[in-house]
């Protein structure tokens, strides 16, 4: 079978969006769905007259003097929250983040940060960002921003210092250890991409792992690119240099993100058929069916397992519903969230606010509903069921996720300091503690490395087994999602256990 092309040559522009709604703060959950217009006036008060009538005596004889604008922000708001969780109006101030968050991308310098006295200190610049290529280092303290000393109360606050247009500059004076004079450098400002897909390696003998923390615009280049590379492709193109014998796509605490990005996902696993449907309020208007391409398809027959657990929701259900009810993927972890929502995207103002409005529900190829309406109890049907569970205490997945992100600062602290640029595939780094457990887990690692898996991850240990078991086993299809409220397909879920460990 002929290379696919790469997501950025050659995928589809759907543009809906699965988007975060009531779990995160900063990444949601929910499934959004662009931009669009209301068609009609539904009828109230007077068709508005009596909120109208409000608004004006308030303006006139209230106390206080009072911004006619900031109450009518406040009249959305307060009518979306008759709708459902799901629902909800973004005045101008928290619009921008909004954007950051379904883009993945902001204008600044590509820098990871952490204050000391109130002042900046460089953890590790991100590679190929402005900060990389001024030859800002790990440990850098800045001491001056455009030529004056800020003490920030907050990283957040020291953050949106630097966060600027791109194009524009900055002008950092900077104290490195070892060096007597303050370096002084001008940066200019670009585009920097929040990684959503991390901690792609090889995890056991062909079999790859990958975590996709959101779905934004750019995720599915990203995941392509980190699959090719798990495949030993080069970057010019070609054959794979190694067999990717299973996947395991880590969807834990994934909040959601765009609907186009979850059904791009699904397509490089899947050739042909329905990946999801939406049904708004009206039936025969508001139907959408998304079905595969193969042309966009890369991994047609790898074993695939998704780890699932309570945060995973909207998007991460679309996918591993999609997957599971194709056959393509077993789901390992614990039940997943219940959010089935399709949220559009209303700008406001001239796009300075945003209304996010809840316009329709989606089903699975099979036809399921899972979403958990509002005081729906455990014994009842929403969410997916994992065919094998394999719970993870919210502390230890935090530490293990926290564990990734420290390897991956390791990483670009080596890469920037002239150590190794680029960590090698199926190999541990040489980068931090001592002890630990291979690539490959069965060989031990040598002393100072560090491993990377960390081992004491009940899903992943799960879903290698299960993948195991299936490749040399030589067995068909995969298992897929128990039914909502239900048992799996071959009756009650089967039990990893949840392990112990530092």
């Amino acid at each position: 079978m002929d290379e696919p092309q790469s997501p950025s040559q050659a995928w589809r522009l759907i543009k809906p969006w699965i988007l975060p709604g009531a779990i995160a703060l900063v990444v949601g959950l929910g499934v959004h769905e662009g931009t669009g217009k209301p068609v009609h006036q539904a009828a109230g008060l007077d068709n508005g007259a009596t909120v109208l009538e409000a608004r004006d005596v308030i303006l006139d004889r209230y106390v206080g003097n009072i911004d006619g604008a900031q109450l009518d922000r406040g009249a959305i708001d307060g009518m979306t929250k008759q709708l459902d969780p799901f629902s909800t109006f973004l005045p101008p101030k928290e619009t921008p983040a909004f954007r950051e968050e379904t883009t993945g991308k902001f204008g600044g310098l590509g820098i990871i940060i952490t204050l000391e006295n109130g002042l900046v200190r460089v953890i590790a610049p991100l590679e190929e960002t402005p900060a990389w290529r001024a030859g800002v280092l790990p440990g850098d303290l800045i001491t001056l921003i455009d030529g004056d000393v800020y003490e920030f109360p907050t990283v957040y606050d020291a953050a949106d210092s630097l966060k600027g247009e791109p194009g524009s500059t900055i002008l950092l004076d900077l104290r490195r250890d070892g060096v007597a004079e303050a370096i002084r450098v001008e940066i200019e400002r670009a585009i920097i991409e929040v990684r959503s897909v991390k901690g792609a390696r090889m995890v056991e003998d062909g079999i790859g792992y990958v975590r996709l923390t959101s779905f934004q615009d750019d995720s599915i280049n990203q995941l392509w690119k980190s699959l090719q590379e798990l495949r030993g492709v080069p970057a010019d193109g070609g054959a794979p240099e190694r067999e990717l014998r299973g996947l395991i796509l880590d969807l834990r605490s994934n909040p959601g993100g765009l609907l186009d990005a979850a059904v791009s996902l699904c397509d490089l696993f899947i050739e042909e058929g329905v990946i999801v449907e939406t049904r708004g309020r009206d039936a025969e208007k508001d139907t959408r069916v998304f079905k595969a391409l193969s042309a966009n398809t890369l991994l047609p027959d790898t074993p695939l397992a998704i780890l699932v657990d309570g945060y995973s929701a909207s998007a991460s259900e679309i996918t591993a519903g999609a997957l599971a009810d194709h056959g393509r993927a077993i789901l390992v972890g614990s039940r997943t969230f219940g959010k089935a929502s399709v949220q559009t995207i209303f700008e406001l103002e001239e796009g300075r606010s945003v209304l996010k409005l809840t316009t329709a529900r989606y089903y699975t190829p099979s036809g399921r509903a899972i979403h958990r309406e509002e005081g729906a109890g455990p014994e009842e049907e929403w969410g997916l069921l994992p065919s094998i569970e394999a719970p993870v205490d919210p502390q230890q997945l935090r530490r293990i996720f926290r564990w990734q992100e420290d390897f991956e600062i390791r990483r670009l602290s080596a890469a920037a300091n002239g150590g190794v640029p680029k960590l090698p595939l199926g190999a541990c780094s040489a980068l931090g503690a001592a002890g630990g457990v291979s690539a490959f887990g069965a060989t031990p690692a040598p002393a100072g490395t560090v491993p990377l898996v960390e081992p004491n991850d009940p899903g992943v240990r799960a879903a290698v087994a299960s993948l195991l078991e299936r490749i040399e086993g030589g067995g068909g299809d995969a298992v897929g999602a128990g039914a909502p409220g239900g048992a799996g397909a071959g009756g009650a879920p089967a039990t990893a256990g949840a392990g112990s460990g530092d």
